[in-house]
């Protein structure tokens, strides 16, 4: 006999954004809602702990941190989880040469902040199709 599950949940993206500024965090979340689930981590090492528990379809990070920087975090979870690389979109508050030339080595998407929420919206989507 067949049944036909009638409103059934959707499947959606999971995405971790990491990033220490709890007003931050709250931002991205609101605009990231609609592409996905959102998990919040304050600082590289709870990302990891993140990604030990479930694969994301985008994670959003930014580099400043304390405990551990995003840039260390990437090559962390990289590393651990290669299947993250191309799922990273990094937010900064200033560009310097060291992290521009780290984000053009790796394609990695970036914004500099205050970044435009539609800029965000449309860089992730471009993530989580590919």
């Amino acid at each position: 006999m067949n049944h036909i599950i009638k409103d059934a949940p959707c499947v959606k993206d999971c995405i971790l954004v990491v990033d220490d500024d709890p007003d931050l965090c709250d931002i991205l979340k609101d605009i990231l809602v609609r592409h996905g689930a959102v998990d919040i981590a304050h600082n590289g090492e709870q990302g990891l702990e993140r990604l030990f528990k479930q694969p994301y379809s985008l994670v959003v990070s930014d580099v400043a941190m304390p405990i551990m920087n995003g840039i260390s975090f990437y090559r962390c979870a990289t590393q651990m989880f290669p299947a993250t690389k191309g799922k990273f979109m990094f937010l900064t508050g200033e560009l310097t040469s060291e992290r521009l030339a780290f984000f053009q080595e790796h394609a990695i998407p970036y914004f500099v902040k205050p970044a435009n929420a539609k800029d965000i919206r449309a860089a992730a989507a471009k993530i989580l199709q590919s």
